[in-house]
């Protein structure tokens, strides 16, 4: 209330406060530029009131002088601060500045954090913004690495999907006290301590960051701002991650095309690509079983032409029932690609497919070039109801596409073949009929070299 004038109060007998022997009498403001932070009380004998113009002025330089003090020394704290939160963040992401896969990345930024905050529980979840599925890649809890299911980000009960939706942060020093925003965490949690955060890469949502910790006001302003800074540093190098390991998929995708193409064009003998067709995609894909299904013109009907499969009790003719398959056709003829897993909600029809061999699972995708449809492939695990992902079916496409074009010029080899073979006959034919006249060893020469045609 006396330094509110911002000048130096003469304190009178009403103000007076004592120290032993002495009262004080004068109270000068110390300023930080504008702010009063404090002030510095003079207490004299109680015989001596006054002091002169002089050493008021004294008093006032010196109030002045630990003004400056305060401020240097709130200065200099404040630069340590920086200082230990820039070494932090170095600290933190020096191990993972080059390119690595997405789990090792985040577990070594996790043991550092945990280093850093002392945080039992700290986590990072990633956002799938094609499914809005959130996912937790790395989730540590005292020391050890934990399963967390993943959630949708629309779940009104998570945490973590609450500051992704909202791209909002969220911080409390005692959640059982705490207004939540989601009711995921009961009163009654063991983690008083929570920081969250967004994960931004400019505009992009990548996911979230948080830490625990069991104990109330385990973490300070200091550190609420410094996990902020993490947040972005950590949003960047997990991108830069998920670019590296979609490169070294699509790498490995064009390897695994390029050497299944030097496979399937090896030979140019229809029989010998068929086999080499459904060989590649097995190893390609890592399934047990691949059935080559193509459409002959003089049947008009789709015949099972080539089968690859691990199981070798298994019947070829079970792979003709596949290709006589009702649903075959009709995705034959629509040209659709499709994926059947046992325990889903199948029609009768599907249901039916997958009986006769006892798949688990399987995917079938069409075969056309150009213009023409030439049949289906279907490949299948016999063990386990396995889950084609996204990658997977690109490039069961593109090794189909790459099977069309071997089949293909296959068949144009095949048919240049047979009008070499008939060229060379007529040429034969001639020669015979015009060497000879006799009418019986014409016509012997033509039946035989139909024989050979045939």
């Amino acid at each position: 209330e006396l330094l509110q004038s911002g000048n130096i109060v003469t304190l009178g007998p009403r103000h007076e406060l004592t120290n032993g022997n002495h009262v004080a009498r004068y109270v000068v403001p110390i300023h930080i530029g504008s702010t009063i932070e404090g002030a510095l009380t003079v207490y004299m004998e109680v015989d001596n009131v006054h002091i002169t113009a002089v050493e008021l002025t004294l008093l006032s330089a010196l109030a002045n002088q630990i003004g400056i003090a305060i401020r240097m020394s709130k200065l200099r704290a404040h630069l340590g601060r920086q200082n230990e939160q820039l070494e932090t963040i170095y600290r933190i992401t020096e191990s993972v500045r080059t390119l690595k896969p997405l789990e090792p990345t985040l577990h070594e930024i996790l043991e550092q954090i945990n280093n850093a905050f002392d945080a039992p529980t700290s986590y990072v979840a990633i956002l799938d913004e094609a499914t809005r599925q959130i996912t937790f890649p790395c989730y540590i809890q005292n020391g050890e690495m934990v399963t967390r299911a993943a959630t949708s980000i629309d779940d009104t009960s998570s945490l973590t999907a609450w500051v992704i939706r909202n791209d909002k942060p969220y911080a409390t020093t005692d959640w059982q006290i705490a207004d939540r925003p989601v009711l995921g965490l009961a009163s009654h949690s063991p983690d008083h301590s929570i920081l969250c955060f967004p994960m931004r890469v400019r505009d992009n949502l990548v996911g979230a960051i948080g830490i625990q910790s069991p104990v109330v006001g385990a973490y300070t302003e200091s550190d609420y701002y410094l996990l902020a800074s993490l947040a972005g540093h950590v949003g960047i190098i997990v991108r830069n991650a998920q670019l590296h390991e979609k490169t070294n998929r699509q790498l490995t995708e064009l390897t695994t095309l390029y050497q299944a193409n030097a496979t399937m064009t090896s030979d140019l003998d229809q029989e010998a690509v068929m086999e080499n067709v459904v060989r590649s995609m097995s190893r390609a894909l890592d399934v047990p079983c691949v059935a080559l299904i193509l459409w002959d013109t003089n049947y008009r009907s789709l015949m099972l032409r080539a089968f690859e499969c691990s199981q070798p009790d298994l019947a070829e003719d079970a792979g003709q029932k596949l290709a006589q398959h009702p649903l075959m056709r009709l995705l034959y003829e629509t040209q659709q690609s499709t994926t059947l897993i046992e325990g889903q909600d199948l029609a009768e029809e599907e249901e039916s497919l997958m009986a006769i061999v006892g798949f688990k699972s399987v995917h079938l995708s069409p075969l056309s070039w150009i213009h023409q449809h030439l049949g289906m492939v279907l490949v299948g695990d016999l063990k386990n109801p396995r889950t084609f992902s996204d990658s997977d079916k690109r490039l069961m496409r593109n090794l189909a596409s790459q099977a069309a074009v071997s089949l293909e010029h296959a068949r144009l080899y095949s048919q240049s073949q047979r009008r070499l073979e008939e060229l060379e006959l007529f040429q034969h034919i001639a020669l015979q009929i015009n060497s000879r006249l006799d009418l019986r060893v014409v016509l012997e020469t033509i039946s035989e070299s139909a024989l050979r045609l045939m």
